[in-house]
């Protein structure tokens, strides 16, 4: 979660730097161009900064030194006000089902790389290297599993099935707790014509929705 965070401010903050007209999108592409085509390789977290810092035009030392590298919590409402945007009404507080994991997948198989201690998952008997081949007799997405843990009532009882030295078992767990603080994200009331023009290019929708023309849905409706 914490990547797909920074991936966001990175986002903005490289839009706000480029009045919008780069992104994000921009570095990625650099980087596969440079490393992958050129030279058959990843990136290292150094040659990723230096591509940040040249699609922005700007040194991007606070999200990368104090969020992607340190433990500074991330000031969200700077970044959200780039688009024109910020937190509104009170946090709430929700319980969502929690297990433990953290997963990869490997040769398009679903592997367990770590399993937080003291988590559902590590009382419970999953072990790193398991294979997740089904939860409740359903197969297991990479992409959807977290959502569908989250989703489930905690304290419900999942049947997991996993491949284990070459040998399938299924695993009952019992979903722990997950604390999560849900907030909502709306426009600010006069927003500045950048803060306008950054959010469009973003959210690929206008700032003021088109009126609609109700005289002439009258008109279509008497006829």
């Amino acid at each position: 979660m914490k990547g797909e965070l920074i991936a966001l401010v990175m986002d903005l903050e490289i839009r706000q730097h480029t009045a919008g007209a780069k992104s994000l999108d921009d570095v990625m592409r650099l980087l596969y161009a440079k490393y992958y085509k050129k030279s058959q390789r990843g990136f290292t977290d150094w040659e990723f900064r230096k591509a940040c810092e040249e699609i922005a035009g700007a040194a991007l030392c606070e999200i990368l030194d104090c969020y992607a590298y340190g433990t500074v919590e991330m000031d969200f409402a700077r970044y959200l006000d780039h688009a024109g945007l910020k937190f509104a009404g009170p946090e709430r507080e929700t319980a969502k089902g929690y297990l433990g994991i953290h997963t990869k997948a490997i040769e398009g198989r679903v592997v367990i790389i770590r399993v937080t201690e003291g988590s559902p998952a590590y009382d419970q008997g999953l072990n790193v290297n398991d294979e997740l081949i089904a939860v409740d007799g359903y197969r297991v997405e990479l992409d959807s599993l977290a959502a569908r843990v989250e989703e489930t009532e905690p304290g419900s009882r999942l049947e997991i099935t996993v491949a284990r030295a070459e040998k399938l078992r299924t695993i009952p767990v019992i979903l722990g707790a997950k604390e999560v603080t849900e907030s909502k994200i709306v426009r600010i009331s006069n927003p500045t014509a950048a803060q306008k023009q950054l959010y469009e290019s973003w959210l690929l929708a206008p700032w003021d929705p088109p009126q609609k023309d109700c005289h002439k849905d009258a008109e279509s409706t008497n006829k």
